[in-house]
């Protein structure tokens, strides 16, 4: 019982140095790398990621709100980090995607 009492706290706060030091861009490409690598252990291509979540559901969960993580998914876009089709992300730029997600400005 204390082990896993331990590990949620562990958990809890990861979690809360996440949404309060991280950017929003930098929590959104740590989501989608994760996200990648889940579909990488289920055998499924690595740079297509099917978002499992509602827009409003994954901004909720991200600590933001549903208009940020559209804009910040538009800058990634543009910059040709990722690309958009209804709920599926393809992967153009893992290496760009990575700076971001450990929280350097690209």
């Amino acid at each position: 019982m204390i082990v896993s009492l331990s590990q949620y706290l562990r958990k809890f706060a990861s979690l809360i140095e996440e949404l309060s030091l991280k950017e929003v861009s930098s929590r959104i490409a740590k989501y989608l790398l994760d996200l990648s690598f889940k579909s990488t252990k289920e055998g499924k291509g690595t740079n297509e990621v099917e978002l499992d979540l509602s827009k409003s559901q994954l901004a909720s969960k991200l600590g933001t709100i549903s208009e940020t993580l559209s804009r910040t998914l538009a800058k990634m876009r543009a910059k040709g980090i990722i690309d958009v089709k209804k709920n599926r992300i393809l992967i153009l730029n893992r290496e760009s995607l990575e700076e971001l997600a450990s929280g350097l400005k690209i």
